[in-house]
């Protein structure tokens, strides 16, 4: 008899066996380890060339960045990572060429009021040049503004028009009522 209760030979074992850890059932092999140099510089590389095949700019950018902090490198690996910079680096040349012609492309536009166009060259800048618009966004937001502001005159003109036409609408002969809805249809951007 002890202060803790009862002790035998098998509760001193249960007693010591609970305060250490249990044997686990699976062996513990070897320690994982960091993939190696040319491993990890396949992987980026890999990834490099995704970036290229759904032509992200933001992602090539980023991994260029990774490729450029590697080092300890095979000269085989080496070869082959300088000749994937070198064809990204030319892919990005060609990318800001097309974002140039792009913004020059909305900025005549938006000179020449053509609606339409205006239209369709924003949407393109917000699918393809939405990562870096500051060297942009004069152009942007004079599209943004003209295309505000046709959207009001455009809403004013045909809510006029339609006012006509209600309250005229039924006593119009077809040749003025034709005339009203020619109106209404040139409101359309151009």
């Amino acid at each position: 008899m002890t202060e803790r209760g009862l002790s035998t030979p098998a509760v001193e074992r249960i007693v010591r066996a609970g305060s250490t850890r249990p044997a686990s059932r699976w062996p513990s092999g070897k320690a994982k380890r960091a993939p190696d140099t040319e491993a990890r510089a396949q992987v980026v590389l890999r990834r490099l060339a995704d970036a290229l095949k759904v032509k992200s700019v933001v992602v090539v950018n980023r991994v260029l960045g990774e490729i450029a902090a590697m080092t300890g490198m095979s000269r085989q690996a080496e070869g082959e990572r300088d000749a994937a910079v070198a064809e990204a680096n030319r892919w990005l040349e060609g990318q800001a060429v097309v974002r140039r012609d792009l913004f020059a492309r909305l900025d005549e536009a938006v000179t020449a009021r053509r609606t339409k166009q205006i239209r369709e060259l924003l949407a393109r800048v917000n699918a393809t040049a939405s990562h870096d618009r500051a060297d942009t966004k004069d152009v942007i937001a004079a599209a943004a503004d003209y295309m505000t502001a046709f959207t009001a005159e455009a809403c004013a003109r045909v809510r006029d028009i339609l006012d006509d036409l209600s309250r005229t609408g039924r006593h119009l002969q077809p040749a003025p009522m034709r005339s009203l809805v020619e109106k209404a249809v040139q409101t359309r951007p151009t």
